[in-house]
């Protein structure tokens, strides 16, 4: 499904929009020496970073688009009304480890101005009456229910920005248990061990859409690690204590699949770890990532024996791959986006949408193989 001589790497991943023929950046490094009161005051500068994610989002968002009308001020969306929109949301069945059977998800339909109705799950994994199938958003840490629904509502906009007249497809915001709890160091340590359970609840649900029905999947922060935990389940691969019993059809297609600032260990997608498998579930793999990140630049500090580095920060080792077909390419976002951890940057930039539109849009062919770019391209 990927093909590794499809990875294009230029300038650390490319910079783009700005400088694509500037020289490359060092590759950040990190110090394997520190010291706990320098790892804990790291770790306390990541977290705060996190914190500001939520708020950034739309403030940024109306900076750059202007001011919104009251239905849009609400929903993050105006013009959405006739459109297919779902919620789902895995709190009401979070599982602590080891779930076995079919969860229960709750399921909402967007109506419009604000409005969403409860649904059943058959409903929304039934065959999709739109051609181009089903996008899967999942979002990051410190995201309630209700910024789930605005943040997903925002993040649609953004593709159909870029989306033909024509392109019709079904929107999904997956949402998980996120709600900031107290204690920085508490809320991202347990956040990080529910990405798991999360991950098991989206192997589940994607399993039950129709096999052939094309699927993409958009990422961001923890949300990038949930899209990679659930395709590692969905390969037949183990996730800690988490399996998948397979009761689905199974998919006959690749996913395509995007992650945005990966808040994931930098090593976990290669051939033989964490969520290897993954990448096997792609047709095309675009991560965005930030080597500028203020908080990724400490996720190190998130594990307590180790310094693992984010996924999101330092970028994608193409040649430790599971040796298989993929088409994988990555970006620096890090001219267009700083030193945020914040999706809004993402979604405002017109030249980052596009490339995540192109990489989604469901019917468009895989793209032919080219070599690996050169660092001068």
């Amino acid at each position: 499904m990927l093909h590794l001589s499809a990875i294009r790497q230029s300038a650390f991943f490319a910079t783009i929009c700005a400088h694509p023929n500037g020289a490359p950046s060092e590759e950040p490094q990190r110090n394997g020496s520190m010291t706990s009161r320098h790892k804990l005051l790291a770790l306390a500068i990541f977290l705060t970073s996190f914190a500001t994610n939520a708020t950034g989002l739309f403030a940024a968002a109306q900076v750059a688009h202007g001011p919104a009308s009251p239905a849009s001020h609400e929903t993050g969306a105006d013009s959405c009304t006739a459109d297919d929109i779902w919620y789902i949301d895995t709190r009401g069945s979070y599982a602590s480890c080891c779930a076995e059977g079919t969860p229960h998800l709750r399921v909402e339909r967007f109506l419009g101005t604000c409005h969403w109705a409860p649904a059943e799950q058959s409903e929304v994994t039934s065959p999709s009456a739109r051609p181009q199938g089903t996008i899967v958003y999942i979002h990051g840490n410190r995201v309630s229910s209700a910024t789930a629904k605005r943040e997903g509502l925002r993040v649609y906009q953004g593709l159909k920005r870029h989306a033909a007249a024509e392109d019709g497809f079904r929107f999904v915001i997956f949402a998980w248990p996120a709600d900031q709890i107290h204690g920085q160091l508490q809320d991202v340590r347990v956040k990080a061990a529910r990405t798991g359970a999360a991950s098991w609840h989206l192997a589940h649900f994607l399993e039950r859409m129709p096999g052939d029905e094309p699927v993409g999947l958009m990422g961001y922060s923890f949300g990038a690690r949930i899209v990679t935990g659930s395709l590692q389940l969905l390969a037949s691969g183990q996730l800690g204590c988490y399996v998948l019993e397979h009761n689905g059809p199974g998919r006959s297609t690749g996913v395509r699949t995007v992650l945005i600032a990966s808040a994931l260990h930098s090593h976990w997608l290669n051939a033989g770890q964490f969520h290897g498998l993954a990448v096997t579930q792609m047709d095309r793999l675009l991560l965005l990532n930030n080597s500028c990140d203020f908080a990724l630049k400490r996720y190190h500090a998130i594990e307590r024996c180790s310094n693992p580095a984010a996924l999101g920060y330092v970028g994608l080792s193409e040649s430790r791959l599971v040796d298989h077909a993929a088409a994988v390419e990555q970006w620096n976002a890090r001219s267009v986006v700083g030193r945020d951890h914040s999706l809004a940057p993402y979604l405002c930039s017109d030249c980052l949408m596009s490339k995540v539109w192109d990489t989604l849009r469901l019917d468009s062919q895989i793209a032919e193989s080219h070599p690996v770019a050169s660092t001068d391209e």
